[in-house]
């Protein structure tokens, strides 16, 4: 696996998975979803019976329009997985255009490495020897973050299988007044495990962009005290991964910020 793999669609991901869901959502959300739309249209029915008090000509006309209302409810219900991958689709290109537009930021030149190498050299056997401890700590600190990316990205494929699954039942809820805020607040939720992806790729372009430009010039500029130079450039890897680390693990918080959950 890839962190590329974020910017994959569901069915790219895992098919198996998302043909598995779709027989879920066809049939057993679906029937679930048409008995919820049912129930919310008897319960309106009976309040605008309440509210004409005895106008049959006046509950007539409103019972009509509320037929219609959910009759097209209903049609919306049932293509929610257009409406989801609608949704998907807006959220999945600003991540792939984010991360067009960042990828040349977070590749690492030659000219870097070069001056890596030359300030290695510069360096005396212990001040090497404190640079390698602690850049391989900073190469743990570093691997956790992927590997807790790796495991974001599973976890958030396997929420947009489940969203799309359940997608019909919120849909129906959008029926009535009552119920709308589930709805919309399924689909706000939604979006921000799609809008997971683009906060991913921020941070790791960020996290590149950073350590490459800063690279450039601690590696370049080391002075006669070796030792303290290579504390220095260790510790601020160690710093940057901690950083992303924890931006990665609350990737899901900041999107849902971004959307004001």
């Amino acid at each position: 696996m890839r962190l590329d793999d974020i910017l994959k669609s569901p069915e790219e991901f895992s098919p198996a998975s998302g043909e598995l869901m779709h027989i879920v959502s066809a049939g057993v959300i679906a029937p679930m979803a048409a008995t919820i739309l049912v129930v919310l249209f008897m319960l309106e029915l009976s309040r605008l019976s309440v509210r004409t008090d005895g106008d049959g000509e006046l509950f007539t006309k409103l019972a009509f329009f509320t037929l219609i209302k959910f009759a097209m409810v209903k049609i919306i219900f049932d293509n929610s997985r257009i409406l989801m991958d609608g949704i998907y689709a807006v959220f999945a290109e600003m991540a792939q255009f984010a991360n067009r537009s960042t990828m040349h930021f977070v590749i690492t030149d030659a000219s870097t490495l070069e001056g890596f190498l030359d300030a290695v050299d510069r360096m005396d056997w212990l001040a090497q020897t404190v640079l390698i401890i602690i850049m391989l700590l900073a190469w743990l600190v570093n691997k956790g973050a992927v590997i807790a990316a790796f495991a974001l990205i599973v976890v958030r494929f396997v929420k947009l299988f489940i969203y799309f699954a359940f997608a019909p039942v919120p849909v129906a809820f959008f029926a009535s007044e009552h119920t709308r805020s589930f709805g919309i607040g399924f689909l706000r939720n939604f979006g921000a495990v799609v809008l997971q992806a683009l906060v991913m790729v921020l941070a790791f372009a960020v996290y590149g962009a950073a350590t490459s430009g800063w690279g450039a010039r601690a590696f370049s500029s080391v002075d006669d005290n070796a030792i303290v130079a290579a504390l220095s450039i260790g510790s601020f890897y160690i710093f940057l991964g901690v950083v992303l680390a924890m931006v990665v693990l609350g990737s899901g918080r900041i999107a849902n910020e971004l959307l004001g959950n």
